[in-house]
């Protein structure tokens, strides 16, 4: 239908409508009607729009229906649920934009079935545009986090590195120190081999403990370094020990090892414990204590 050849609005042609207008008004109405679900989301051609801009207040009902087009339409854009996009999307679009032809003007369809196929294509537009941006959405956050946990454990080896090179050249100075003392942690069970030797200097922070005979123990356990003082208990580390029970722990000093009141090693969980739990396997009390 060629919008343009319906009469003007009988308002403004200074005279009441008779029967005849009155008619090809409600026509015109009949035909915004048809067309106001694809208006509502932008989907009429440019013939269409203008028919409706220039009819539209005529037609009460119609102003109705577009205000809650326009409603539907953004509570469906709101409540879209989050789908990922099907794998042969991208290619489908691409080969339906490719092929689609333009049709010339003497061959378009009746307004009812361009609207419809206009809704078509703005669904099937708003549809990708969702799951892309979803997409996008899912992507960057999971990028986000792999790159905070690749961080997180770049942080934690550099510091372990840096840990460990400064107990390395610690004990290359102990074992270098003409100051250097020993002492032996000896067995704190009858008819145990186990033995542990402490080398340290008073003027370093570090002391080397060196494990002899130990029990092995079960993935799950560790051994644990205790040192009291005035009363006061403090963990030294966790080691474990190798299928002979020898093991080896670099644990810091903060106070001199002979004004120790004791030390004493015990078994505990592999992630260690607030105080003692297991047994003490080695244990030495000093003078004074």
């Amino acid at each position: 239908m060629n919008y343009e050849t319906l009469p003007e609005n009988p308002s403004q042609s200074g005279g009441p409508p008779n029967g005849h207008d009155h008619e090809q008004n409600n026509d015109a109405c009949r035909q915004i009607d048809a067309l106001m679900a694809a208006y509502a989301i932008g989907a009429t051609d440019p013939e269409e729009t203008a028919f409706v801009h220039a009819r539209l207040r005529e037609c009460p009902d119609a102003t109705a229906a577009l205000a809650a087009f326009s409603a539907l339409n953004d509570a469906l854009l709101s409540s879209t649920r989050p789908l990922p996009p099907p794998p042969a999307l991208e290619a489908n679009l691409r080969r339906a934009l490719g092929a689609r032809p333009t049709a010339p003007a003497e061959q378009r369809q009746a307004p009812g079935a361009s609207w419809l196929a206009g809704w078509r294509w703005a669904a099937v537009w708003q549809a990708a545009a969702v799951a892309a941006i979803l997409l996008l959405l899912g992507l960057n956050g999971l990028l986000i986090r792999q790159q905070q946990q690749l961080r997180n454990a770049y942080d934690q080896l550099a510091a372990q590195q840096t840990l460990r090179a400064e107990q390395e050249d610690a004990v290359y100075r102990l074992l270098a120190s003409t100051g250097r003392r020993a002492f032996e942690l000896p067995p704190a069970q009858e008819a145990s081999a186990a033995t542990a030797d402490i080398l340290w200097d008073p003027t370093l922070n570090v002391a080397l403990l060196y494990a002899r005979s130990f029990p092995t123990l079960p993935p799950d356990q560790a051994y644990q370094l205790w040192m009291t003082a005035d009363g006061v208990r403090e963990s030294g580390g966790l080691f474990s020990v190798d299928e002979s029970g020898a093991g080896v722990l670099i644990f810091p000093v903060t106070r001199p090892l002979d004004q120790l009141d004791s030390m004493g090693i015990t078994n505990e969980p592999a992630e260690g414990s607030p105080g003692p739990t297991g047994s003490a396997v080695v244990r030495r009390r000093f003078s004074g204590s």
